[in-house]
Order: C-alpha cells, then sequence, then structure tokens
C-alpha cells in the first residue's frame, strides 16, 4: 500500500486537471481516451490499469507490488525444450557457455524473437542482463521495465476550457 490522506486538489495545465492521491483500488482496463495517447496498451507500466468513466475522467493505478520484477512477464518468454526448441550444445549469446539441457538452468525464447533473429538465453544469464541493461542483448529490443514508482493512483480530468 502507499500513501493515504485525502487527494491533493485538482491543479489545471492546458485543459486537464491532474488529481493524485494515495493508493487506491485497481481499475479495470480499457483502451482509447486521453491516457491512452500517454500510456497505450504495450508502453504502459507493467503494474499499472487504468479505466475510465463517461465523462472523460481517467484514473491510472499504479501497484509497485514487493519491487521484484517479473521478466517472464516483461520479456513475454517462453520455456524451451531442448534437442526439440533448440540445440543444448548451442553456446548463449551471453556468457559463451553451451545453453545446456534445462536441468540446472531453464532456456528460454524471448518475446522479442523473430525467425530471423532467435533470441534464446539461459534464464539465469537473461535475467542477469536485463538487470543492468533493458534490452535484449541480441536484437537490442528495448524492454519497458517497472520503475521505481510508489503505488498509488492518478486521476485525469479534460476541462472545456
Amino acid at each position: 500500500g502507499g500513501g493515504g490522506g485525502a487527494p491533493a486538489p485538482a491543479v489545471p495545465s492546458a485543459g486537464i486537471s491532474f488529481g493524485f492521491g494515495g493508493a487506491g483500488g485497481s481499475g479495470a482496463g480499457s483502451s482509447g481516451g486521453f491516457l491512452g495517447g500517454l500510456f497505450g496498451t504495450r508502453s504502459r507500466p507493467p503494474g499499472c490499469t487504468r479505466s475510465g468513466s463517461r465523462t472523460g475522467d481517467e484514473t491510472l493505478t499504479f501497484d509497485a507490488g514487493d519491487g521484484t520484477i517479473d521478466y517472464a512477464t516483461v520479456t513475454e518468454w517462453t520455456v524451451l525444450v531442448p534437442n526439440v526448441d533448440y540445440n543444448p550444445k548451442q553456446e548463449c549469446d551471453i556468457s559463451a557457455d553451451e545453453l545446456g539441457d534445462g536441468t540446472d538452468f531453464p532456456v528460454v525464447r524471448l518475446g522479442c524473437s523473430t525467425p530471423q533473429i532467435d533470441c534464446i538465453f539461459r534464464q539465469d544469464t537473461i535475467e542477469s542482463s536485463l538487470k543492468s541493461n533493458p534490452q535484449c542483448p541480441k536484437c537490442s529490443y528495448r524492454y519497458q521495465m517497472p520503475g521505481s514508482q510508489p503505488s498509488g493512483t492518478m486521476s485525469v480530468r479534460k476541462s472545456s476550457r
């Protein structure tokens, strides 16, 4: 949970007022609207949900969680089966070690993989790499990692000025 108390007063800014409050409930995701331009479906930070109303008011709710990053969700990786999805003798592009049979360390294919560039790594190695640089070391796709924001809500209201 985040801070409590009464929400700060709305401050008009270019016809849009922003109200910031403490931790709130979660909203259902929706599409379109003003916040859709700020946080589209793919670019919205993990742990962020959005809800809207018929009046045009919209709310972002951030859940900072426990600070642990779920790399499987962020990268949309899949765990691979040795000798079916990959060759265990193949070298890891990060460590130059063999990928192995997945017993000690699972081997994963990142969501950025394409038929031209197969982004597969040992799970422990790619997690370590993503901690220091949030992009795929093979194809350079930049992943949107959750930042260090506190839990809470932000409300946006369109005004007709």
